[in-house]
């Protein structure tokens, strides 16, 4: 009974980790991503004003 308590708390913890892991690695793609598209913008806004010119 107590070897099973302790597998259920290891699988548990380890399943609560990777959610807050997997949790973590989303909040960094969105800025990552906000990051590369406000690059973007930036970088055609550059374009447009020289080829404007």
């Amino acid at each position: 009974m107590e070897r099973q308590m302790v597998v259920t708390a290891v699988f548990v913890g380890g399943a609560s980790l990777f959610g807050v892991i997997a949790y973590l690695s989303y909040i960094n793609v969105v800025a990552l991503q906000a990051c590369a598209e406000e690059c973007s913008e930036a970088m055609r806004n550059n374009l447009r004003k020289r080829l404007s010119d």
